[in-house]
C-alpha cells in the first residue's frame, strides 16, 4: 500500500501501521497525485523530486530542540517495569502514554491516538511478542529528529531491525554501533589505541560498548 496524506502510513518491517505523525513529519512527494509519502533508499542516489522530504515547519529556526520529555520518560518506565525494577504502574499503560504524547506533540489528536495505538501492530498486548521490540519500535518512531536519543535506545534494545544499504563499505553491514577511535589516536597513540582496540573486541563500528551488552 502507498502512504497518501489522507491514509499517511510506514512501514514497520512488513507491518503496515497507519500512523497520523507521518503528515507532522515530511511532506508528500511534490506533485504527486494523489499526495503519497516515500522514502529513497538510505545511501543511494535519490533524485530529488522523486521523494518526500522533511516538514519545512521543521527547518524553522526557532523551532524547539527536545533534550528529554515525557514521551522519552514514559518509554524509559515501561522498559524499567519489564526488566522487573520498581516504578509503579505497568508496561502498557507507561507505553501507551508515551505513544500518545508523541502523537499529541506532533500535532495529532487524542482521537488519533487513540485509533493508533488500537492497530494490532501497536498496541502493547497484540504487538511483537518481545517487550524489547514493541518499546523499541516506538520509541524508534517517536524520537524524530533526536539523533542521539534515537541511536541509543536502538543500541540497547536492539530494536527495531535496521539493515545497512546494499552499498556498503568497510564490510560495515549492518547499522554502527560505535564510532571509530579518531585518527590522531591511532597515529599518535599507537600503542594504547592498540590494546583498546584488542580489549572492546576490535576498532569496528559493529562492535558494541559495554553498556549495550545484553543482561536481560
Amino acid at each position: 500500500m502507498q502512504p497518501t496524506a489522507s491514509n499517511p502510513v510506514h512501514r514497520i518491517l512488513s507491518v503496515t501501521v497507519t500512523d497520523p505523525r507521518l503528515a507532522f513529519y515530511a511532506i508528500p512527494v511534490v506533485g504527486s497525485v494523489p499526495p503519497v509519502y516515500l522514502g529513497g533508499a538510505q545511501g543511494q542516489a535519490n533524485a530529488y523530486p522523486a521523494f518526500s522530504h522533511v516538514n519545512p515547519v521543521h527547518l524553522t529556526a526557532n523551532r524547539p530542540w527536545i533534550i528529554m520529555d515525557y514521551t522519552e520518560a514514559e518509554f524509559l518506565l515501561a522498559e524499567a517495569v519489564e526488566r522487573a525494577i520498581s516504578v509503579g504502574g505497568t508496561a502498557a499503560a507507561h507505553y501507551n502514554n508515551a505513544v500518545k504524547s508523541s502523537i499529541v506533540y506532533w500535532g495529532g489528536t487524542t482521537a488519533q491516538a487513540d485509533a493508533y495505538i488500537a492497530q494490532p501492530s501497536v498496541a502493547y498486548a497484540t504487538a511483537f511478542s518481545d517487550w524489547k521490540q514493541k518499546i523499541g519500535t516506538q520509541a524508534w518512531l517517536a524520537y524524530w529528529l533526536r539523533g542521539n536519543t534515537l541511536w541509543n535506545s536502538y543500541r540497547r534494545l536492539d530494536y527495531p531491525r535496521l539493515y545497512a544499504p546494499p552499498d556498503y563499505k568497510q564490510e560495515i553491514n549492518k547499522v554502527p554501533v560505535r564510532l571509530f577511535y579518531p585518527v590522531n589516536e591511532q597515529t599518535l597513540n599507537a600503542d594504547n589505541y592498540e590494546a583498546a582496540s584488542v580489549k572492546i573486541g576490535g576498532d569496528s563500528p559493529l562492535t558494541k560498548i559495554f553498556f549495550d551488552k545484553q543482561i536481560y
